[in-house]
């Protein structure tokens, strides 16, 4: 990767929040871009499938990256409430206790006027645990790993 090809952790971690179940976010290894597949018909993209980006992880040219649930979302949404008003935090905790609370606690926080404040936040935590989660892979054995810590770290 040349050195003007950088990814950063906080742009990175925003990509990987926006990854839902149905697609994989990967990283070009010697251009640090970002690349959002899938298969689902309404996700795919038109530059890459995702079987061409699986192929292009076997060959190490590409890297998936964690999603948001790899990047504990939930755990940076219940963070979040020890920033916020005390008239906000009871709907924010009753609405954490829901399935699937995402919508509603994002829709709680534009009424509030917080949404972008809590997206600065959770790309800040998100870019923290990426980070973590390069750290902490095993690069004495795995060369993904190397690649990763490489772009991302440097």
């Amino acid at each position: 990767m040349d050195e003007k090809a950088m990814l950063y952790l906080e742009d990175a971690a925003e990509q990987c929040f926006r990854t839902g179940r149905d697609s994989e976010l990967f990283m070009d290894v010697e251009t640090g871009d970002l690349w959002k597949v899938s298969d689902h018909p309404k996700y795919r993209n038109p530059d890459m499938s995702l079987d061409e980006a699986l192929e292009l992880e076997q060959k190490h040219k590409l890297i998936r990256l964690p999603k948001a649930r790899d990047l504990h979302e939930l755990e940076i949404m219940d963070e979040y409430t020890d920033y916020v008003p005390e008239a906000t935090v009871r709907d924010l905790v009753t609405i954490l206790r829901q399935p699937a609370p995402f919508q509603n606690y994002r829709s709680r926080l534009d009424r509030a006027g917080l949404l972008e404040d809590y997206y600065q936040y959770r790309k800040e935590r998100g870019a923290d645990t990426l980070e973590e989660w390069c750290v902490n892979l095993p690069t004495q054995t795995d060369n993904k790993a190397a690649l990763i810590q490489q772009s991302i770290l440097n």
